[in-house]
């Protein structure tokens, strides 16, 4: 499995929400840049009979993510509840991609 770099992953999220303030700046470039690596652990990790409903997953956190970013763009501002979420993100998705691994192998175990 890929080591999943989760500090450097926060710091260029803490990085994209500060330049979200920005009106101007566009988030989406490296939001989709970052949500493309995710997509690939997971197919990298996680049998094809079972990705769509992980991959979904995935790109629903993501949206969420951008939207968080969108709010921060209109309020001007990149609140502290805002940094928290984002702070917490990375190790989230690290964690949701483990737990469905793991659940997969124990299935496979008890089958």
């Amino acid at each position: 499995m890929q080591s999943l770099p989760t500090n450097q992953h926060i710091q260029v999220l803490i990085s994209i929400a500060n330049q979200a303030v920005e009106p101007s700046y566009d988030y989406a470039p490296p939001l989709k840049e970052m949500e493309k690596y995710y997509l690939e652990i997971a197919k990298s990790i996680i049998p094809v009979l079972y990705q769509s409903r992980v991959l979904s997953t995935i790109r629903f956190e993501f949206n969420q993510l951008e939207n968080l970013c969108k709010g921060i763009q209109l309020l001007n501002e990149f609140p502290d509840k805002a940094k928290n979420k984002i702070e917490r993100f990375p190790e989230r998705l690290n964690n949701y991609l483990i737990q469905e691994k793991d659940a997969l192998k124990l299935k496979q175990v008890l089958s």
